[in-house]
């Protein structure tokens, strides 16, 4: 196979071009200090692909502006167009590094266990409980996500209304903001995002707060719009690119959700009653 020399006008080859981290360590000693300060924070932090640029520049200690000129100095046209490079470059190394049996199932069933062990980690007595309590007192409650997560959003509503509690599940983002708007105090907000940065899950979770309803999420990442605008954090612990996570994230969510509801159920005789009757009157739907 024969390899390309030519280079862009930044000295990098044809090669090191498709690589967005192959791009920061070559360039790397001729950034300016507070394009260094960026150019760490993506070397060190995968989940960069999740953030904004906002958020980039707190947690790098550099500007808005010093982001830009990073993302220009490599190339890309803005911090959007790099995360799009970032995430193709994970999901590559990723399948590289599969595990050496090439069993596809086996390498699924111990990421599976891996990603159920670090996600029980995230759980706490405490947190449960909190969450349980704030369902099972709410008065209404509004479940809101989109794409991969409208259906987990789907599966808390068909939980809640199995146990009696009134409960709806929007992915219209219009929509989830009508809702939003409406709720009180002793409401519930339930945001649903693997990511936390889903713009539409974060502009009901805007709204809601404003309106004063208690707010919740499920999400796998602590340090996130989405998260920071919960009052109780319900947290997953994925470590996988982010192509294939909104695919293979559910194992987790569901983990978090079974031990939520069981924890309602625990904590509140009158749920299995209302669950039995539930049950009952939908029976004759079965063979």
């Amino acid at each position: 196979m024969t390899v390309s020399n030519k280079k862009n006008h930044n000295g990098l080859t044809e090669e090191a071009q498709g690589d967005a981290l192959v791009r920061i360590h070559t360039l790397y000693n001729q950034l300016t200090n507070t394009e260094k300060l960026v150019a760490d924070y993506v070397l060190e932090n995968e989940d960069v692909v999740y953030r904004s640029i906002t958020e980039v520049a707190s947690l790098s200690g550099a500007g808005y502006g010093s982001v830009v000129r990073f993302c220009k100095r490599l190339g890309y046209s803005g911090f959007q167009d790099l995360k799009i490079q970032l995430t193709k470059d994970l999901a590559l190394r990723t399948a590289y590094h599969k595990d050496e049996s090439n069993d596809p199932l086996t390498h699924l069933q111990e990421q599976c266990f891996e990603d159920l062990r670090n996600t029980a980690q995230m759980l706490t007595p405490e947190l449960l409980e909190e969450a349980a309590t704030a369902l099972l007192t709410a008065r209404n409650v509004l479940v809101v996500g989109f794409a991969s997560s409208a259906i987990t959003a789907k599966e808390i509503e068909y939980r809640l209304t199995r146990f009696g509690i009134q409960a709806v599940s929007v992915s219209d983002d219009q929509v989830q903001r009508m809702r939003a708007v409406s709720l009180a105090p002793e409401d519930v907000l339930f945001m649903v995002s693997f990511s936390g940065t889903t713009k539409r899950i974060i502009s009901a979770g805007e709204v809601a707060r404003q309106a004063g309803a208690k707010t919740m999420c499920l999400t796998n990442f602590a340090q996130s719009p989405v998260s920071e605008l919960a009052d109780i954090r319900l947290l997953t612990a994925v470590h996988i690119d982010p192509i294939r996570a909104e695919i293979v994230s559910r194992v987790p969510m569901a983990f978090v959700l079974d031990a939520l509801f069981d924890q309602m159920l625990r904590q509140d005789e009158k749920t299995r009653e209302i669950l039995e009757k539930t049950f009952k009157t939908t029976a004759d739907t079965y063979l």
